[in-house]
C-alpha cells in the first residue's frame, strides 16, 4: 500500500523529470499488482522444498505461455504491443506463477491427506 501512497515521490527519486514520471505513472497500478502477487515466492519455496522442483518448472512454463500469448494477442491489434500491454504481459506471468503454485500445493496437500499414516 505504501508503495501505491507514495508513487510519485518514488519515481522522482529516480529522476526529477516530470514527463518521465507522468508517463511511468500509466502502468503503475499493473506493477502493483505483479507485486501483489509475489507472495507465490513462498508456495514456490515451500514445493521446492518438498522435493517437486519439476512440477516448479513446469508452472514456469506455464508463466512464460501466458506471457507469450498475451503478447502475441496484443500483436494481433492495430496498436500492436505498446510499454502498458508489455506491463499487462507481466502481471498475465506472475498471475498465472500465483495460481500454479497455489493449485501445486493445494494438490500435494490433498494426496497427502489420502496417504497412509507413517510408521515412526
Amino acid at each position: 500500500a505504501l508503495f501505491w501512497v507514495f508513487r510519485k515521490e518514488l519515481l522522482f527519486a529516480y529522476t526529477p523529470d516530470p514527463v518521465v514520471v507522468s508517463t511511468a505513472l500509466d502502468p503503475y497500478f499493473l506493477l502493483i499488482a505483479s507485486v501483489a502477487t509475489y507472495w507465490y515466492k513462498t508456495l514456490e519455496g515451500g514445493l521446492i522444498g518438498r522435493g517437486d522442483a519439476n512440477a516448479v518448472n513446469f508452472i514456469f512454463y506455464i508463466g512464460g505461455a501466458a506471457a507469450l500469448v498475451s503478447l502475441w494477442y496484443f500483436n494481433q491489434s492495430a496498436a500492436g504491443i505498446t510499454l502498458m500491454r508489455i506491463w499487462w504481459a507481466v502481471v498475465w506471468y506472475y498471475s498465472a506463477l500465483a495460481v500454479g503454485c497455489t493449485f501445486r500445493w493445494w494438490q500435494l496437500g490433498r494426496l497427502r491427506r489420502k496417504m497412509p499414516p507413517t510408521v515412526s
